[in-house]
């Protein structure tokens, strides 16, 4: 069944299986440790600590990651530059190979503190070989609340590796944005793609009822921005922050009214929407996906709440 559940960080262990393999990814957030911390390491088999050894990475990142390695013993690290995506591939090939070289049957992923571009490039390995896993469980911790800002600036735009997309030269090129808390980057989305359409998704059905204020002031806030671009056709439309089948069926909604554009899908709201976005364009190959790059984040984003979001990606994938 194509179904995500919503449990008390406590309950989390009885829903999990009796032994897996873990994947988690040590961040700036303070919610980057919170499922490692509820875990009961008797449970797993192996875990796998995903850190980011950029030089410029600040001091938090170091503390976190020290913190969830004390906490889950005989942990590997697995070390990426995050502004060498070629290289992140490969680690993740190179990380799914190895979990089937090792007959690992039930994998469980802290998809929480992934770059919304690392998350994108693993899930394109792990839907090349669900079928080698009993379970591949994504779990997510809901946070409690948002800042207004998650990041200032935009420094680079570039293309998702693995999702190249299908261009015909001769048809429009449609932008479909996932909005999140980033106008700055999505402005400069649109300077630097210069699309013929623009599909502006707003964000409903928050993870939690805490944030309705803040999503309510930043759809205003894009509403009034979308109204100052000129030359280009805005369409708007409503996508589930939390629901992934919801936001699944949102988009490609859009792509069937008019299938022979070219598709640029940018996601920049919850991991649980990027997970949608992910599954829509590896469903359909000619959908690029591009990630901007922010100037710097806000190191005090978020707050980790006590309710996880937990589903099997398997079920959500065709088969």
């Amino acid at each position: 069944m194509k179904s995500t559940i919503i449990i008390d960080i406590n309950e989390l262990n009885d829903k999990l299986p009796n032994e897996y393999y873990y994947i988690c990814f040590s961040s700036f957030e303070e919610r980057c440790k919170t499922i490692a911390h509820s875990l009961s390491v008797s449970k797993i088999i192996k875990p796998y600590v995903i850190r980011n050894t950029d030089p410029f990475m600040n001091e938090k990142n170091k503390d976190n990651y020290f913190e969830i390695i004390n906490t889950l013993p005989n942990c590997e690290t697995i070390e990426l530059n995050l502004n060498r995506p070629i290289e992140t591939a490969n680690a993740f090939n190179k990380l799914v190979s190895s979990l089937i070289k090792e007959n690992a049957k039930n994998l469980v992923v802290d998809i929480t503190a992934f770059t919304h571009e690392t998350l994108l490039i693993m899930i394109k390995f792990l839907s090349a070989h669900t079928e080698a896993f009993s379970s591949i469980l994504f779990i997510y911790n809901n946070a409690k609340d948002y800042s207004e800002w998650l990041s200032k600036g935009c420094k680079e735009i570039r293309n998702v590796v693995g999702y190249p997309g299908i261009f015909n030269p001769s048809q429009k090129n449609h932008l479909l944005l996932l909005t999140g808390f980033e106008k700055e980057r999505a402005t400069k989305l649109v300077e630097l793609l210069e699309p013929d359409v623009i599909s502006l998704g707003n964000g409903v059905e928050p993870t939690n009822d805490n944030h309705s204020n803040t999503m309510e002031d930043i759809q205003n806030e894009f509403e009034q921005w979308s109204k100052s671009l000129q030359g280009v056709r805005i369409n708007a439309f409503d996508f589930s922050c939390k629901d992934i089948n919801n936001t699944v069926k949102a988009l490609k909604r859009i792509i069937n009214d008019n299938p022979n554009d070219n598709y640029i899908l940018i996601p920049l709201n919850t991991k649980l929407s990027t997970v949608s976005a992910a599954l829509v364009a590896t469903e359909n190959n000619k959908i690029q996906m591009c990630y901007p790059i922010p100037e710097t984040y806000n190191l005090e984003y978020s707050t980790p709440g006590n309710m996880v979001t937990l589903f099997d990606y398997k079920n959500f994938v065709i088969q």
